[in-house]
């Protein structure tokens, strides 16, 4: 197992137990939305698309996408303009 899926394993039980709750009102997320993109992240990670072949193969790891998803979702659902920008870095970078 690796360290991301038993990470990602903490916060769901950590969401379980009540503790990410402030976290997830920020990002507009109810506990079973934010259970199903861990659940999309934990699922995303064991499946890659190959792109390209030959030589040098380009692939895309789908528990990769999940995040730029959520960020762009976090852009939507931002109040203010401090907030926008916040998530706009943080898909910016999670996207590079």
């Amino acid at each position: 197992m690796t360290l991301g899926i038993i990470l990602l394993g903490a916060i769901v039980l950590l969401t379980f137990l009540g503790l990410t709750q402030r976290v997830f009102d920020r990002m507009h997320l109810t506990d079973s939305r934010a259970l199903l993109f861990v659940g999309l992240l934990i699922a995303g990670s064991f499946i890659t698309i190959q792109l390209t072949g030959g030589t040098r193969p380009i692939s895309v790891n789908l528990g990769g996408i999940v995040p730029v998803i959520l960020g762009f979702y976090i852009l939507k659902k931002a109040d203010s303009r401090k907030e926008w920008t916040r998530a706009l870095v943080a898909t910016v970078v999670t996207t590079a």
